[in-house]
């Protein structure tokens, strides 16, 4: 996910979604991506091309992102790992910084814990 895009991929394109939507809808929709993802055919994987219009505005965005890594642990919970910029478009993960977020919640504090995640990224190379 990418705060200052609203652009987050789920194994297929990638997806722009306003900050209310996330607030109000994004743990329902990231907890349904992340439960149907051990299911997913790879070769259905959306690998973009970047000759197009989309696959090049697609490529600037991961390019210029400083991403969360979102990841569905046992009972539910979810990690959220802030990344650092490795280079022009690679990062690291910043384990030391993950936070989990137990089940059950509320979309208010999934919001929270995602931006808390985003405000521990380091946008520039390490």
């Amino acid at each position: 996910m990418d705060r200052q895009t609203g652009i987050y991929t789920n194994w297929a394109q990638l997806l722009t979604v306003a900050e209310e939507q996330m607030r109000e809808r994004g743990l329902e929709r990231i907890m349904g991506d992340l439960r149907e993802f051990p299911s997913r055919d790879v070769t259905r994987r959306s690998i973009p091309d970047t000759k197009s219009p989309d696959g090049k505005r697609d490529a600037k965005a991961r390019r210029e992102s400083v991403p969360v890594l979102v990841r569905l642990l046992p009972a539910d919970a979810i990690e959220f790992t802030p990344c650092a910029r490795w280079s022009r478009s690679a990062w690291t993960h910043l384990t030391d910084k993950a936070v989990v977020l137990r089940q059950p919640t509320t979309p208010l504090a999934f919001f929270q814990a995602l931006s808390d995640a985003f405000d521990r990224c380091i946008p520039e190379p390490v």
